[in-house]
């Protein structure tokens, strides 16, 4: 059972080299760009800010999200804990290659279907990485009872938890649904029977100042800024059980 008030604050790690070029990364790898590395850092004070640390760091093993661990990680005394069920969805022969590359090598091989059991050859299916995902948050928050944890991972397997998380629908045209920008902050808090999302997408944008007029949002010293529809559905509708 997940204990009343734990916490896990979810971090996507920092741009990478395929990120910038538009290349698909799934279970391969790229390095960080000195602009991922430099986000990570900044993630980092704004981590520091907050109304207490994590007490452990679970990351993805592949070095993108380890890179960020570590970083976020630096000077402090927060353990680093690789996590296998943190890894990126695989994407098959369809990983490393543009746009471009992917419809002149594989025109018939499609990267988005309705269908949650379709992997591309060589891949992994969205319901396998939904259920990792889900198996995953459950875990690591019954090993930490009433704390609060970091997770680095990446923005595929955080589509595919939140979804579950939230009930939300998947659509297959890209950009629709949850924001996942790299290196910001998103809280989930246990409370009652189910998870709720306290912050989303947070990279700085508000100021300290303004924070604290935010009530229960002022924990880790941001704010979370959603639009109204999606806001009345938070209150209403969060506290799904994994």
């Amino acid at each position: 059972m997940v204990q009343e008030g734990t916490e896990l604050l979810l971090v996507r790690h920092g741009e990478t080299e395929w990120n910038v070029q538009g290349r698909l990364q799934g279970a391969a790898d790229s390095p960080l760009t000195a602009v991922g590395e430099a986000d990570a850092v900044k993630c980092r004070d704004r981590l520091a800010r907050g109304s207490r640390a994590p007490c452990v760091c679970y990351t993805s093993p592949l070095g993108r999200a380890r890179k960020t661990a570590e970083i976020l990680c630096a000077g402090t005394s927060i353990p680093i804990v690789d996590d296998d069920g943190l890894v990126e969805r695989s994407f098959g022969v369809l990983e490393g290659l543009t746009v471009e590359e992917r419809k002149a090598q594989f025109p018939d091989v499609k990267l988005r279907s309705p269908d949650d059991d379709y992997a591309p050859p060589g891949g992994e299916s969205r319901s396998s990485t939904q259920a990792r995902a889900v198996a995953a948050l459950k875990a690591i928050a019954e090993r930490h009872p009433g704390e609060r944890v970091l997770v680095v991972t990446h923005s595929g397997w955080l589509s595919s938890g939140m979804r579950a998380v939230l009930g939300m629908p998947y659509n297959v045209v890209k950009g629709s649904g949850l924001a996942l920008p790299n290196t910001a902050i998103n809280l989930l808090r246990w409370e009652g029977a189910g998870w709720q999302v306290q912050l989303w997408g947070e990279r700085g944008e508000f100021g300290e100042r303004q924070v604290r007029r935010v009530g229960e949002l002022s924990e880790l010293g941001f704010a979370f800024a959603m639009g109204a529809a999606f806001a009345l559905f938070v209150r209403r509708a969060l506290a799904l059980v994994i």
